[in-house]
């Protein structure tokens, strides 16, 4: 790359506030945000920004984000993105997150037999994304109840929201249902959309 290309893009990446320091950074992370078009920087870091809200600061930090086509990838992700974060379905950690991680998440909601076409896909990828030890907690507390791992996820699988309700009102619902109505825990694994 001429020394001119360079320093050209260098300023373009600058006019978003971004400083020498920043951008090198960003280059050591992914070199190829350099050999973008300035066209391209130009569009995509004004689509980020501007539209999405989003630091430029953060975007020099995951600069592999600058690769995507705007139209093709980010434009519609984004989209899908912002609808999910303006009913309240994701929280802003989720839609941060790094690519590799949301795209592992999703899988593992898939391996689920979830149809991503269905609501319930979007609640199983918020309860995917939770802390590996609070997921953990929530099938213990379902076990508490007699409910095996297996039955847990099954009933996961039929109700992902299951695993988004609280320790406190898991046990309140089951304490009801076994203790007052003489259900038994695999009547709820069958039900869990009754909580």
């Amino acid at each position: 790359m001429k020394k001119s290309v360079w320093e050209s893009k260098i300023e373009v990446y600058g006019r978003w506030g971004l400083s020498k320091d920043e951008i090198l950074a960003a280059f050591k992370r992914h070199p190829y945000c350099m050999l973008i078009s300035e066209e391209k920087i130009t569009k995509t870091m004004d689509f980020y920004v501007n539209k999405m809200g989003w630091l430029s600061t953060n975007i020099a930090k995951r600069p592999e984000a600058l690769l995507f086509s705007l139209e093709k990838g980010i434009v519609p992700r984004c989209s899908v993105v912002q609808v999910l974060l303006s009913k309240g379905l994701i929280k802003k950690a989720i839609a941060t997150c790094k690519p590799a991680n949301f795209r592992k998440i999703v899988n593992e909601v898939q391996k689920m037999v979830l149809s991503p076409l269905e609501l319930s896909f979007v609640f199983a990828i918020q309860a995917a994304s939770m802390k590996k030890s609070i997921w953990e907690w929530r099938i213990d507390v379902c076990g508490r109840w007699g409910m095996s791992k297996d039955e847990t996820l099954a009933a996961f699988r039929r109700h992902p929201r299951l695993l988004l309700i609280s320790e406190d009102k898991i046990t309140r619902a089951m304490d009801f249902l076994v203790n007052k109505m003489g259900w038994l825990s695999q009547d709820f694994a069958k039900r869990p959309e009754v909580l």
